[in-house]
């Protein structure tokens, strides 16, 4: 009986350490994708610059509108994310307008953001958190 139960510790061990390498989706039935194949096959390869009037956006949000999909510019601005032709890329970023953009056949987009002026200038940072100009009563400095 210990023989047997031993037999199927093994067996069960095995099992459980083959599985831990592999990735949810193939549990799922998928092939390691989380996108069915034909939106894979749809798919490209998008690059990118994020600027402003002083250069480079760093941290700017690049997202693919109506997905998860998404990616950050570096300390370039530059950008990379799969993305389908004909999806829309929306571009934001805190006291800037946010921008959207049609993908088309390009692979390389240079995407300008302009400053929100009127949200920068209803704004106060403090120094734990943000407040309407005219909620302040007290000193305040602006930029």
């Amino acid at each position: 009986m210990s023989l047997i139960n031993s037999k199927e510790k093994i067996l069960a061990g095995a099992c459980l350490v083959s599985l831990l390498g592999m990735s949810p989706q193939a549990f799922a039935g998928g092939n390691g994708s989380p996108l069915p194949m034909e939106q894979q096959q749809a798919t490209k390869k998008i690059t990118g610059t994020v600027t402003d009037a002083m250069g480079p956006v760093i941290g700017a949000s690049v997202l693919v509108k109506g997905t998860s999909t998404g990616a950050a510019t570096d300390f370039d601005g530059k950008f990379t994310l799969n993305a389908a032709p004909g999806a829309t890329l929306v571009v934001s970023y805190i006291g800037y307008v946010t921008k959207e953009v049609k993908v088309d056949s390009r692979n390389t987009y240079n995407i300008t953001l302009e400053e929100d002026k009127k949200m920068l200038d209803e704004v106060v940072v403090v120094g734990y958190g943000t407040m309407k100009k005219s909620d302040i009563s007290g000193a305040s400095v602006s930029l």
